[in-house]
């Protein structure tokens, strides 16, 4: 169970019921991916929005969904720009204390584990002959960069 609002929630695998969803006002429409015009974070935002109401959250990893994907959606290239977008939106989020030592120019330093960890998985998945999950690590490894890249600028700032 979740209940951590700083948290990030990637919602691509999730349910609930309708009245849940409509007693929380629905998803924000300014958020969300839209093409060119794209704002990550209506599924985070929902995930808020329904701790401050008091629901509980569940992580269920073996949950099965079904989905029917657009065919101009199969192509790598709209993925990695996503990943960016919401690793740069994700940035403030985790903004650190200059002053911190769990901290390396603004950015927590799990973070540079996780993205060196998930260049590593690329890799090795890559010579494994695994590419979708060498592509799943591509993935974690832009957003992981575009938060460490987007809080470096913040950093030079804050001195």
């Amino acid at each position: 169970m979740s209940s951590d609002p700083k948290r990030s929630f990637a919602g691509v695998n999730h349910a609930c019921k309708a009245d849940v969803i409509r007693s929380l006002r629905l998803y924000d429409e300014q958020l969300g991916l839209r093409g060119d015009d794209t704002i990550a974070g209506n599924d985070d935002d929902l995930y808020r929005k329904a701790l401050t109401a008091g629901f509980r959250v569940h992580y269920r990893p073996a949950a099965y969904v079904n989905h029917l994907i657009a065919e101009h959606r199969l192509v790598k290239a709209p993925h990695l720009k996503i990943a960016r977008v919401v690793g740069k939106y994700q940035a403030p989020r985790f903004r650190g204390s200059v002053r911190d030592p769990k901290y390396w120019f603004g950015s927590p330093r799990y973070l540079y584990r996780q993205m060196l960890l998930s260049l590593a998985q690329c890799i090795c998945y890559r010579v494994a002959g695994k590419p979708t999950a060498s592509f799943a690590s591509h993935l974690r490894f832009e957003r992981y960069f575009a938060i460490i890249k987007a809080n470096f600028p913040s950093f030079l700032h804050r001195r």
